[in-house]
């Protein structure tokens, strides 16, 4: 309704005002003001042919098709029809040159106009239409948007936990138990599968029959007493059978003998204790590269296996009394000597011929086997540490029973001052702690520890003297 005025002006005035105000936008150069001219006789023209024009729209409307002719839509049509008829006159009149920027200026000017002459209907509802609200998606619950947009971090390959049942805190071994099942098993598949440990069983069969042989008159606990000798310590065996004879733990003995020196010489002064001798034939200085270790490991084990109880000793020791009545099987798998240092004396270890003792022995040798050709490691040094590392971890789930410190002591107690060997009552002192075999001989010399005397006979006297007195105590 608002735009009704325009019905009330002339078309060609219109299109003449449109044309007028397109020329008044545009910068005036000497050049514009040439086509201006021109323009201007144009839109005389124009005037002039507008006049019919007008006269005729002074007349009343005519009701076509059910439109009003002077509707903003024939307006324009005849604003367009106008517009064209301008152009081709102008054309005529040589404004060629003009005729494209003013075909985009009035093509611009035409699209204002409709654009402004739109009913107001048609433009009420497209805009309601373009406002209306599009339907919004469903509000997703907060956390299921996390979910889906959260970006996981790239996993790295990992190691899956064994599907273990947690362990119930009962106690330290129970732990241990879940720890180690899997390097038990491991080792148990390697030790059945070590050709050399199984054929070992048949090389030392002949031990075996000789321990319960021996074992059959011994009193109770029946357990073997089991000592290796070879040339450099035979002199100490010497001594310690000494320092033992009035025991009667003889009975229960075997001495492993390696070499032809340690065990003819053994056979002569104590013709009536057991020996077992390894390359009887050979002289020691041919074995010097063949340590004894393997296969004081395999022995071990096949006397384990063949349910032998068994007393490793070191007979570099001296002994004040017969701990052996003392010792009972229980439900313990060894019986071990801890040191001062608070490390397993090797020299003095008892063991049961348990199902764990004779994995942790198997186990034993399969790791002292791997230094077996490397002599400059020293095989003998590295049992020596496995061993008492591995009952140190309680390897295996093993148990131990440990022989009270005070009772059961290493060389250290020699270097004691007085007032502390004083509250030790000691039953086994091994010799140990001191490098060199004169040096170990002289200390035990020096404490009335050595029963050698000339001719390496005995000294019953002194023997008698040690033994009551600890006893006495």
């Amino acid at each position: 309704m608002r735009f009704r005025i325009f019905n009330k002006i002339p078309p060609a005035v219109l299109a003449l005002f449109i044309v007028s105000l397109v020329l008044l936008t545009r910068n005036a150069t000497p050049e514009d003001e040439e086509e201006e001219m021109k323009k201007r006789s144009v839109q005389m023209e124009i005037k002039e042919n507008t006049k019919q024009d007008t006269k005729e729209n002074e007349k009343p409307k005519e009701i076509t098709g059910g439109k009003d002719l002077d509707a903003p839509e024939n307006t324009l049509q005849k604003i367009q029809q106008q517009y064209n008829e301008n152009i081709r006159k102008a054309q005529e009149n040589n404004a060629a040159n003009n005729v494209q920027q003013e075909e985009k200026k009035a093509e611009k000017d035409v699209q204002n106009v409709a654009k402004v002459n739109a009913d107001n209907t048609q433009n009420n509802q497209a805009i309601a239409g373009d406002k209306q609200d599009k339907p919004k998606p469903p509000v997703q619950n907060i956390q299921s948007v996390e979910k889906e947009t959260k970006i996981e971090p790239k996993k790295q390959n990992e190691i899956k936990p064994v599907n273990v049942p947690a362990p119930v805190k009962l106690s330290v071994n129970a732990n241990k138990d879940v720890q180690i099942v899997n390097e038990i098993a491991e080792y148990k598949k390697a030790i059945e599968a070590d050709a050399d440990l199984q054929s070992s069983k048949d090389t030392f069969k002949g031990i075996v029959t000789l321990a319960k042989d021996v074992l059959s008159s011994a009193p109770d606990p029946k357990i073997l007493l089991l000592a290796f000798v070879h040339e450099d310590n035979a002199v100490f065996a010497n001594n310690w059978l000494c320092n033992t004879q009035v025991m009667d733990i003889h009975s229960s003995l075997i001495i492993v003998t390696y070499g032809s020196e340690s065990k003819e010489f053994l056979s002569k002064k104590w013709p009536r204790v057991t020996l077992y001798p390894l390359e009887p034939d050979t002289p020691e200085a041919n074995l010097r590269g063949l340590p004894l270790t393997i296969k004081k490991l395999q022995i071990i084990y096949v006397l384990l296996n063949a349910g032998v109880n068994v007393l490793l000793l070191d007979v570099e020791s001296v002994w004040f009394s017969n701990p052996v009545p003392g010792f009972k099987a229980g439900d313990k798998d060894m019986m071990v000597n801890m040191a001062s240092t608070f490390q397993t004396n090797t020299g003095f270890i008892v063991l049961f011929a348990t199902q764990k003792n004779k994995h942790f022995w198997g186990s034993l040798y399969l790791k002292v086997k791997q230094f077996e050709n490397k002599p400059e490691l020293g095989i003998e040094s590295q049992y020596d540490k496995l061993l008492k590392m591995m009952t140190k971890q309680r390897f295996g789930n093993v148990t131990l029973n440990e022989l009270p410190g005070e009772s059961y002591v290493e060389g250290m107690w020699y270097e004691l001052p007085s007032e502390e060997r004083q509250k030790t009552r000691p039953i086994v002192i091994r010799n140990n702690n001191l490098m060199g075999f004169a040096k170990r001989i002289r200390r035990a010399v020096s404490w009335k520890h050595w029963f050698i005397v000339e001719e390496g006979n005995c000294d019953l006297k002194r023997v008698s003297n040690v033994v009551k007195t600890v006893v006495g105590v």
